[in-house]
């Protein structure tokens, strides 16, 4: 299923409820620009198993159970935990690096997909490995591109994480073009992370560099696959239909678990400031906690959560209030007058 995480900012809800749960930090890769470093936690499969429900409770119709990581396909119980999501009747989303897709998870996954719909999201940052090398781990292209033919083949939905940096920036059309070939449903393009290369030096792209690429391959069979992009959000704000009114984060509905059972308004705004409360507390009071939120990350057109990080490092603050004047100068060109406007907020980094 193609996914656009959205809100109402009126009544500050999700449109589809979305928990994401780090089970566990751990992972077989150790790529740069990762933030989640396995330190031995992780939440007890009976746990997580009462998450599920927790959830399914919470929630009388659709919604989204997401498993990221570390690496989902080495936790503990993963297999339970996913057939319980979606017997529970979840849409079920899980982040990967591929790694552990072999024929025996293939099979796993479609069964779980014959229950319900989501996505499998393969992260790879380029469209071949000398490319990709650059931010994850070396030699992993290979894996990662064949994890995606194989799952497409076998009729498991499939989304793509490219993760954009100055070194990768000028890859995006070629590498949109391989997933098309791959059959790939969705590219997301995250353009906010803060990469520093193996040297240190920081990484965020040239936004420049990446709207003209994304505005092809958009123009050129590949709408669908980038629907709500920087660039589709650019179309569809301009067109007058949307007032845009911020991010997602704080959002009743959305909800990220980490391996020490903490609950954030979403993964990037791992703090105290943004802590919700924990695994013990009941979702109603956790979003109710989180309410005030919602003012914090109103009136921005880039991630929040990274803007919050960048107050500590000046250069990318300076980069991505760049971006988003750049967004607003494209928004603007394009803008047409409407009188009534669909109010909406997106998260803009599709982080998923």
């Amino acid at each position: 299923m193609k996914y656009v995480m959205k809100g109402n900012p009126e009544t500050g809800k999700l449109n589809l409820p979305h928990l994401i749960v780090a089970q566990s930090y751990n992972c077989d890769y150790a790529c740069i620009g990762c933030n989640a470093v396995g330190n031995g936690e992780s939440i007890n499969p009976r746990r997580m198993l009462k998450i599920v429900d927790d959830w399914r409770a919470y929630n009388m119709g659709d919604a989204i159970f997401h498993l990221k990581g570390g690496e989902p396909l080495m936790f503990e119980g993963i297999w339970d935990t996913v057939n319980h999501a979606a017997c529970k009747g979840l849409y079920l989303f899980m982040t990967t690096s591929g790694s552990k897709v072999d024929q025996e998870a293939v099979k796993r996954l479609q069964g779980v997909y014959d229950k319900t719909d989501g996505q499998v999201i393969v992260s790879l940052d380029g469209s071949r490995e000398e490319i990709n090398a650059l931010s994850r781990q070396r030699g992993s292209f290979e894996t990662a591109r064949s994890a995606i033919e194989t799952l497409v083949e076998s009729g498991v939905p499939v989304a793509w994480n490219y993760r954009v940096h100055r070194g990768n920036q000028e890859d995006i059309g070629d590498a949109i073009r391989l997933a098309n070939e791959l059959g790939v449903e969705q590219f997301n393009v995250l353009y906010h992370a803060q990469i520093r290369n193996r040297n240190g030096n920081l990484e965020v792209p040239d936004l420049e560099v990446i709207l003209p690429q994304l505005e092809r391959a958009r123009n050129n069979r590949a709408r669908d696959m980038l629907e709500w992009s920087v660039v589709d959000m650019i179309q569809r704000l301009g067109s007058g239909k949307y007032d845009c009114n911020g991010c997602t984060a704080g959002f009743r509905g959305f909800a990220y678990i980490t391996p020490d059972g903490n609950v954030y308004s979403c993964p990037n705004t791992v703090s105290e400031k943004h802590r919700l409360g924990t695994i013990d507390d009941s979702f109603e009071n956790l979003f109710e906690n989180g309410k005030n939120l919602r003012e914090v990350h109103k009136e921005r057109l880039v991630c929040k959560g990274e803007l919050e990080a960048a107050t500590k490092d000046k250069e990318y603050q300076r980069k991505l209030d760049e971006e988003e004047e750049l967004i607003k100068e494209k928004i603007a060109k394009t803008e047409t007058t409407s009188e009534e406007r669909e109010p909406i907020a997106v998260c803009f980094n599709r982080n998923y």
